[in-house]
């Protein structure tokens, strides 16, 4: 079992292979996105909310950048995954390489476009470089690509609900049924596929000694990020519910609301949450390959001792 494959790449040779990223491909498909950008702003209408509020106007045009790559993303990956499966630990293809790369040109323009208009908030920043440190190293390693995809995929799933919430909002119509119905949405697929669908996903990526644990352990921190953003995602469902059931609540309802709430508002119960996703998609994954290893390594170094006799 070789180091670079078990444990991540070299140091010394990490500034030289992003230099060797495919660039060019990235940039004709950064120009795309930026022109896609551009198009938003000649042929949209104006949102409902003042250019003062720079984070919501202009969010506005950018979403629906964000809309035509969550579109491709999933296309893309929805024809991987009707080719090759799920493809755990599976060799890097051009198809896999292609998704990647639109990824990551993608990322880089939306993370430009809101430096310029000044409509990234530190979260934003974090996410997106944490992002694109992980794409361009899934590019870079020789079996973590479609788990890297995956991760990708289950993502995206929750993204058309929430660049429509941006809409609604700068088009000021979230209040309405349709904005409530689109924000249940965005907490069902945020949860099912970011949290409960990620976790055994990501014990059964850490699992595999063939995957760079730099790509998986990125992955984990994204899925960590998405459980402390479902805190004020799972606000929402909280104020959805009241809305919905007014008056009279069936006790159902007013447990959710109560537990929901106490995961919002208690430092207790955020400790509680975001703590066990923490333990659940860092410390235990890597305490598992830690142990995967040594298995490994035991049988490795029992065969060898055998052989040699």
């Amino acid at each position: 079992v070789s180091t670079q494959s078990t444990w991540g790449f070299q140091v010394e040779n990490i500034m030289q292979m992003w230099i060797d990223l495919p660039w060019m491909e990235i940039i004709v498909l950064l120009i795309c996105y930026v022109v896609i950008g551009a198009l938003s702003f000649v042929c949209l209408p104006e949102p409902a909310v003042s250019r003062k509020n720079k984070i919501e106007y202009y969010s506005y045009y950018s979403t629906h950048v964000s809309l035509v790559h969550c579109a491709i993303s999933i296309l893309l990956v929805s024809l991987k995954l009707f080719y090759y499966g799920w493809d755990f630990c599976g060799d890097n293809k051009k198809l896999y390489v292609m998704i990647t790369i639109n990824s990551f040109a993608y990322f880089i323009f939306d993370f430009g476009y809101g430096e310029i208009f000044q409509c990234n908030i530190n979260a934003f920043r974090v996410h997106h470089v944490i992002t694109i440190a992980g794409l361009g190293f899934a590019l870079l390693a020789k079996y973590s690509m479609s788990d890297m995809l995956t991760g990708l995929y289950l993502g995206e799933f929750s993204n058309p609900f929430l660049q429509t919430r941006i809409i609604f909002v700068s088009r000021g119509v979230n209040d309405t049924l349709f904005g409530t119905i689109n924000g249940v949405m965005i907490a069902v697929s945020w949860l099912g596929c970011r949290i409960l669908w990620a976790i055994p996903y990501v014990m059964h990526n850490f699992s595999c000694l063939r995957g760079d644990v730099i790509v998986y352990l990125i992955g984990s921190v994204l899925i960590f990020m998405s459980s402390i953003w479902s805190n004020q995602i799972l606000y929402e469902v909280r104020k959805t519910f009241k809305s919905l059931f007014k008056e009279k609540k069936p006790l159902a309802v007013e447990i959710l609301i109560d537990i929901i709430g106490g995961l919002k508002h208690s430092i207790l119960g955020k400790i509680v949450y975001n703590g066990g996703v923490f333990l659940l998609v860092i410390v235990i994954p890597l305490f598992l390959r830690v142990y995967v290893y040594q298995e490994v390594q035991t049988k490795h170094n029992v065969i060898t001792s055998t052989s040699a006799y």
